[in-house]
C-alpha cells in the first residue's frame, strides 16, 4: 500500500470515528444516561416524560461532543505563560481550546432547548418565580464563588504589577475581554434557562422539565467553575511574567505563575465534580393554576 492511499485510509477512518462519536447512541447508552438522569435529580421516569427527557439528554450530550470536536478539527491553537517569563517560553494550551469547544456546545444546547417537543404538551411561563438557587446545589455555589474570588484577587494583583510592566498589558487586556465575554455569555444562558417556559400538561412532564432545568444549570456552574480557575491562572501566570527567573536565579513571581497549573487543574476537577453531582432541588414543580394561559415561544 502505497503511502498516499494509506493516508487516504486514515483520513477515512478518523472521519468515521468522528460521525460515530457525535451520532452513535446505542440502547444501552441511552438507558444508562436515563437512569444516571432519574438517579440525580430524582425524578420518577414515565411512559409520558421518558422521551421527553430521552430527546433533551441526546441533545445535550449531540451538542458538547459536536463542539468538542470541532474545536479539535479547527486546527485553532493558544499559547499560555504558565512560569514562562518569555513569549518563546509559552507552552501550547490545546485542551483550552477543547474545553471551549465543549463549553460553547453546553451553550447552543441550552439556547435549543426550548424547541423540544414534549409529547403534545403546551410550554407555558410559570407566574412562580425561579432563581438560580432552587437549582443550583449550595456547595456547587460555594465552590464557584470561592474561585470567582480568586479570579478577582488575582485579576486584582495583575493589575497593580502591570502598572509597571508594560509588557504584560496587552495580554492582560485580552484576558479580561475574554472573561467579561465568557461570563455575559454564562449569565445569559442562565437567565434563559431560568426563564425557559414549562410544560404543564402533565405532573410527570413537569418534574421532568425541572430536572432537566436543575441539570443544566448545574452542568453550566461546573463548566464555570473551571473556566473561572483558568481565567485566575491566566491572571497569575501574567504576574510570573513580571520577572525575568534566569536573571537572578529562582524567582518568587515565576513560581506563582507556575502555580497557575495547579489552580486550573484544581478547578478543572472542581469543575468535573460541581457538574456531575446530584441536584437537590428546593423548588416545587409549579402546578397548572400557576401558569400563564398563553403559550411562550
Amino acid at each position: 500500500m502505497t503511502p498516499g492511499i494509506l493516508t487516504v485510509v486514515l483520513i477515512v477512518l478518523v472521519i468515521v470515528l468522528i460521525v460515530m462519536l457525535v451520532f452513535g447512541d446505542s440502547t444501552s447508552a441511552r438507558a444508562t444516561r436515563l437512569a444516571s438522569f432519574a438517579r440525580r435529580q430524582g425524578v420518577e421516569v414515565t411512559e409520558h416524560n421518558a422521551d421527553y427527557i430521552q430527546t433533551s439528554l441526546r441533545q445535550s450530550r449531540f451538542w458538547r461532543r459536536f463542539g468538542l470536536l470541532a474545536s479539535f478539527v479547527s486546527g485553532i491553537g493558544v499559547t499560555m505563560p504558565f512560569g514562562a517569563s518569555r513569549a518563546e517560553d509559552q507552552p501550547p494550551a490545546r485542551w483550552l481550546v477543547l474545553f471551549a469547544g465543549w463549553f460553547l456546545g453546553l451553550i447552543v444546547a441550552e439556547w435549543r432547548a426550548s424547541g423540544i417537543a414534549t409529547g403534545g404538551g403546551h410550554r407555558r411561563a410559570t407566574l412562580a418565580p425561579r432563581a438560580v438557587r432552587d437549582y443550583v446545589t449550595p456547595a456547587a455555589a460555594w465552590v464557584l464563588g470561592g474561585f470567582a474570588l480568586i479570579a478577582a484577587g488575582s485579576g486584582l494583583w495583575m493589575a497593580v504589577r502591570a502598572t509597571g510592566h508594560q509588557e504584560i498589558r496587552g495580554p492582560a487586556g485580552g484576558v479580561v475581554a475574554v472573561a467579561a465575554a465568557a461570563a455575559l455569555l454564562v449569565a445569559a444562558t442562565g437567565r434563559r434557562i431560568l426563564r425557559r417556559a414549562q410544560t404543564v400538561v402533565d405532573d410527570a412532564l413537569t418534574a421532568a422539565d425541572d430536572g432537566l432545568r436543575a441539570r443544566s444549570l448545574q452542568l453550566l456552574a461546573g463548566g464555570s467553575v473551571a473556566a473561572t480557575s483558568w481565567v485566575a491562572a491566566a491572571f497569575l501566570a501574567l504576574v510570573g511574567r513580571t520577572d525575568d527567573p534566569f536573571a537572578h536565579g529562582t524567582s518568587l513571581w515565576a513560581n506563582i505563575g507556575g502555580m497557575g497549573v495547579l489552580l486550573a487543574f484544581a478547578g478543572s476537577v472542581a469543575g468535573v465534580a460541581v457538574g456531575t453531582s446530584p441536584t437537590v432541588r428546593t423548588r416545587r414543580a409549579p402546578s397548572r393554576s400557576a401558569t400563564r394561559s398563553t403559550p411562550v415561544t
